[in-house]
């Protein structure tokens, strides 16, 4: 139970991190879910080049809250 807590913490502070961009959540939700870089693509209405870009904002924001890495 403390574990499913612990879990279910730590997705909602990802996705905090994207309170700001929509589809940057939407991205980060699919990935947690297992979707397909072309299943988000269609979801969010983005091309290739926006969703490479997207991703990359994604992961500077996570590097900059964990500096050192995502501790389990």
């Amino acid at each position: 139970m403390i574990r499913d807590e612990e879990t279910a913490q730590r997705r909602h502070d990802l996705l905090a991190l994207f309170d700001d961009d929509p589809q940057a959540r939407d991205i980060v939700e699919g990935t947690i879910a297992g979707m397909t870089a072309d299943d988000m693509r269609e979801l969010t209405g983005l091309d290739k080049k926006a969703y490479d870009s997207k991703r990359k904002l994604i992961r500077r924001r996570i590097d900059k809250k964990y500096p050192d890495g995502w501790t389990p």
